[in-house]
């Protein structure tokens, strides 16, 4: 593996590599160099590729730790990479709602804009009473990018076109996504639910999660980590 960097690129839904050689050792994001296929090097014609690692032994290295930590969680038979340790938490009337954001580097470019995914759970503890049961409503979001005084604000009914419901044991998770213009931000909001008990509507908060694109994975971080572990 030495010597070959993974890569996304815009466009491009597969893990390419490239050669990393001397003269291309100091590796930045969204820049142009060649691909390496089976018919040898075609030029990028302007496509931006965002390195994942300084080496392809380090991604996997990365990927390894992330599963054996619980940080990836496998679903329905695939590998769920939005991350679950750490994540933004908040809780209304017994309802928890999780949000996990993840760049999504094939779909994004420093010339038009970033995209990124975002997975939201709502659950309810088995031992929550009754009479919090709802459902929800609307959804309400707050989408702040770097450099941009004013937020994007975003609302309508439901959330993916559903309107789940929260009961004692309930866990809905849904996934969707977010193009920003600048290289940060951040999002968050409300959930408007409807008590099931006397029909009066309430506000849960989703809580505020940050859009960073995440720097390369290089050996000496894997390293670092397995020593703190």
């Amino acid at each position: 593996f030495q010597g070959l960097v993974p890569f996304a690129a815009d466009s491009i839904s597969k893990m390419h590599f490239i050669v990393n050689d001397t003269s291309r050792s100091h590796l930045q994001q969204f820049k142009r160099y060649q691909l390496v296929t089976s018919g040898g090097h075609l030029n990028t014609g302007g496509i931006h590729y965002f390195p994942l690692a300084t080496s392809f032994s380090s991604f996997l290295k990365h990927f390894v730790k992330n599963l054996e930590n619980g940080n990836f969680g496998v679903r329905s038979g695939y590998i769920d990479l939005f991350p679950r340790n750490k994540i933004p938490t908040a809780i209304t009337r017994d309802i928890k709602v999780t949000a996990s954001p993840l760049f999504i580097p094939e779909r994004s470019s420093p010339d038009s804009e970033y995209l990124w995914a975002y997975s939201i759970t709502l659950s309810m503890d088995n031992d929550a009473p009754n009479t919090n049961n709802c459902q929800l409503i609307s959804r309400y979001w707050e989408i702040r990018t770097e450099g941009v005084t004013s937020p994007n604000i975003v609302s309508g009914p439901g959330v993916i076109g559903l309107h789940p419901k929260m009961c004692p044991g309930a866990k809905f998770t849904y996934e969707s996504c977010c193009p920003i213009r600048g290289l940060s931000g951040s999002m968050g909001g409300r959930f408007r639910m409807q008590s099931d008990l006397n029909r009066t509507e309430f506000d849960i908060t989703v809580p505020t999660f940050t859009f960073k694109i995440p720097k390369i994975i290089t050996e000496q971080d894997e390293e670092e980590t397995e020593q703190n572990q």
